[in-house]
């Protein structure tokens, strides 16, 4: 036991953030905190949780109270399964055999059992950490809406903790099975490339599954909700059983059918560390290491070799590094270009009824289109740069080669200004190549098209330099994988609640400009133009020396 908790604490302990001694970064970094923690933790656990607790509650009244439904607790407790299932098997395949750990532990007096769990338990933390607030918000939302009793509850505190387990337990045996038995999986990039095409597919059917709540509708669902959670759950009952035990152990107070719940989550680590005593040794050892080498005559690389301005070649490396590496090309680049997927899931599920033609059609009719189409190229022109997190995690990404920023002949100012216009440059195209031809398909002209334009890069330089300074005041800086710089990199949660805040008082600024019926289309232009150039300047004036003090910082430390 000892010895579990002992490599448990070290592998959580590499997982985490680094810490700033300077008491004024540390302050700044808890605004950001407790920014991030009102802007996206508690508004979106909230809004899960009532989600969970109204439509439990209209579902148990229209069934006649003859029984608690528990259709949308399961719904959703099954949707997070999912996600944590996909997510954890990349999770899980480098913190077991990619991280420089590996061979440092292996010749110490442990099993293969304590090394696995130790390190199952350390990646089971690391990646519910943050979702486990969601899931406490759907166990209290369930409990509300259906007005369980105490014993329900005890059920249902107790054994929250236990949800991702079983999905977690088959991340590590598939994971441990491939690496010993084939040779598809050689070295990290081959991790990251193999999740890629999983992790689309499940998005866009959870997309397409979401557009189709439009006609959602619960008197025509409730009729048959018993005979639908059968048709529905059916398989997913078989792969994640745990769920399902949970859910009915909850929904009816069943202390039974709970024991039997804990009895399969210790059943499933039972089999798991009965595997890994025999296979994941084996595994480790048989493990490729990337030996893709340069088969480049030095005459051929001389001639390839073209000089270059250190700033444009700055610039390149960066692009190239964004695009060459699965995991940023993944979660940095590919996400500037299906946004437009995400918002067609939410008008469909609002059931809303603007269209590209009705826009065309009334765009000259109605003035409060202007409007509406001014605060949704703001919003999203801020969120895309910050869910990107090409600026929130550039100082991140140089990991180990930090000392390489100081090593070049290319100041920290320069450099720090290349990374953010990588990132500013991804954010606009990828909001330009929908915009641009949506407003020539509804016939904007010129004059409001060049000024949603500058709406849109005014709040992308805004909130570009946000991301890189927060990053600048603590960066992760060591990781074994670049999963680890995105997923365990706070930076980004810090930039996306700031921007949450930000978008949230444009749209209230935007509702007030509405009442007022005398303001065309040049008075409003110049209003949030002008806020946004304020916004510019302020984060100018903070970031001016701060900046680049703060990269001297980390250098000493």
């Amino acid at each position: 036991m000892n010895s579990y908790l002992s490599l448990t604490k070290t592998f959580v302990s590499a997982l985490s953030m680094s810490k700033s001694n300077d008491k004024k970064r540390k302050l700044i970094i808890l605004i950001l905190s407790i920014f991030a923690l009102f802007g996206i933790m508690i508004p979106g656990a909230l809004l899960l949780g009532f989600f969970v607790g109204i439509s439990t509650y209209n579902l148990t009244i229209l069934n006649a109270g003859s029984q608690i439904s528990t259709f949308v607790l399961q719904l959703v407790l099954e949707v997070i399964a999912i996600f944590t299932f996909v997510f954890g098997i990349s999770v899980i395949l480098n913190e077991l055999y990619f991280t420089n750990d590996i061979e440092y532990i292996l010749p110490w007096p442990l099993r293969i059992w304590q090394i696995v769990i130790s390190k199952f338990t350390a990646a089971y933390i690391g990646e519910n950490i943050m979702q486990l607030a969601f899931i406490v918000a759907t166990i209290v939302g369930f409990g509300i809406g259906a007005n369980i009793g105490i014993i329900n509850w005890f059920i249902g505190i107790c054994g929250i903790f236990l949800l991702p387990i079983l999905p977690m337990v088959y991340c590590t045996i598939i994971c441990m099975l491939v690496m010993r038995f084939t040779k598809i999986i050689k070295n990290k990039d081959s991790v990251q490339k193999a999740t890629i095409f999983i992790i689309f597919a499940i998005l866009i059917i959870v997309l397409l599954s979401v557009s189709s709540l439009g006609n959602f509708d619960f008197n025509n669902f409730s009729g048959n909700v018993n005979e639908l959670s059968n048709n529905y759950f059916y398989a997913l009952n078989i792969l994640f059983p745990t769920v399902d035990l949970f859910v009915k152990a909850i929904g009816n107070g069943d202390i039974i059918m709970f024991l039997i719940y804990l009895l399969v989550n210790i059943l499933a680590i039972i089999i798991m560390l009965v595997i890994a005593e025999l296979i994941y040794f084996r595994g480790v050892i048989n493990l490729s290491v990337n030996k893709n080498s340069l088969d480049v005559s030095l005459d051929k690389l001389i001639k390839s070799v073209r000089q270059h301005t250190p700033a444009y070649s700055y610039f390149m490396k960066e692009l190239r590094i964004l695009v060459r590496t699965p995991a940023f090309y993944t979660h940095c680049v590919i996400v500037n270009f299906i946004w437009p997927i995400f918002v067609y899931a939410v008008f469909k599920a609002s059931d809303s009824s603007i269209t590209l033609l009705w826009l065309k059609e009334n765009y000259y009719v109605n003035e409060n289109i202007a409007l509406f189409m001014t605060v949704f190229i703001v919003g999203i022109s801020a969120f895309l740069t910050s869910l990107n997190s090409i600026t929130s995690n550039a100082i991140s990404r140089e990991g180990k080669h930090f000392h390489f920023m100081k090593s070049i002949p290319l100041d920290y100012k320069t450099q720090l200004t290349v990374k953010t216009l990588v990132g500013i440059l991804f954010s606009f195209i990828g909001i330009m190549v929908y915009f641009i031809p949506v407003c020539i398909f509804i016939n904007v002209n010129i004059i409001h098209m060049i000024g949603y334009i500058i709406l849109s890069f005014l709040t992308i330089m805004f909130v570009a330099y946000m991301g890189i300074y927060i990053d600048s005041l603590q960066p992760k800086l060591v990781w074994d994988d670049e999963l680890s710089v995105l997923r365990e990199n706070y930076n980004m949660f810090f930039s996306m609640a700031i921007v949450i805040v930000f978008v949230i008082v444009f749209a209230i600024g935007g509702y007030f400009i509405l009442l007022n019926k005398h303001l065309v289309f040049g008075q409003l232009f110049l209003i949030f133009v002008s806020i946004l150039i304020l916004c510019n300047i302020a984060m100018y004036l903070i970031s001016r020396k701060s900046l680049v003090n703060n990269i001297i910082v980390q250098e000493e430390m």
